[in-house]
């Protein structure tokens, strides 16, 4: 693997935005069990996953990610095991209700940003020292609403979200159990795709919309 630098950057940056226009859909697996996790709620606990922001010294930082389909989030969520029973977690579509501006780490955006594309799929802890620093120079990169980049497994297509982006993740068109048996073709085909195998334990719930 090539090395990925720590920040600050070598060189000056000449970042990379993309903005996910208002009405986007994003999509979203979420474990209700783990940190009071819900649909659009943003996670103020971290550092743990790879871009957390968060920091011993503040606790306003908080972090959601999202998927541009649901591939990608399956592949996040079971890609490392290559299976995964679905028990109550959950799969949800939601509509940004404003323009989002994301740093651009696809391509030559990671390189122009000051790293490297590997900084998506390398060791957390380096990543996460990226994303504090994009996140604390707003005068280099722009008060960014997060990042868009892609995933260590099939290089679908992601997104972290910083707490900045919160007023635009509020409106949930659905929210439903995995194993929900109306669902199921959807994701098993899905996974399948991506040579994941996802197990079904109980009985399904009928899927909701906001």
């Amino acid at each position: 693997m090539a090395h990925i630098p720590s920040p600050p950057p070598k060189r000056d940056a000449r970042p990379v935005h993309t903005v996910l226009r208002s009405g986007t859909i994003v999509h979203r697996i979420y474990d209700p069990d783990s940190h009071g996790a819900t649909a659009t709620r943003f996670r103020f606990t971290g550092p743990f996953a790879r871009f957390d922001h968060h920091t011993k010294h503040s606790r306003t930082r908080a972090i959601l990610y999202a998927g541009a389909d649901v591939k990608c989030c399956l592949v996040e969520f079971y890609g490392d095991a290559g299976f995964g029973v679905t028990r109550n977690r959950r799969h949800c579509e939601i509509r940004l209700s404003r323009d989002v501006l994301l740093l651009d780490l696809r391509g030559d955006g990671a390189l122009r940003a000051g790293t490297i594309t590997a900084v998506s799929s390398g060791p957390h802890a380096i990543a996460q020292d990226w994303s504090r620093y994009f996140y604390g120079n707003p005068l280099r990169y722009r008060y960014v609403d997060g990042l868009a980049y892609r995933n260590a497994h099939n290089e679908g297509l992601a997104y972290a979200l910083y707490e900045r982006a919160a007023d635009a993740v509020r409106h949930i068109t659905r929210d439903n159990r995995l194993d929900d048996r109306r669902r199921r073709a959807e994701y098993v085909r899905a996974a399948l795709e991506a040579n994941v195998a996802l197990g079904f334990t109980s009985a399904a719930s009928r899927p909701t919309s906001r």
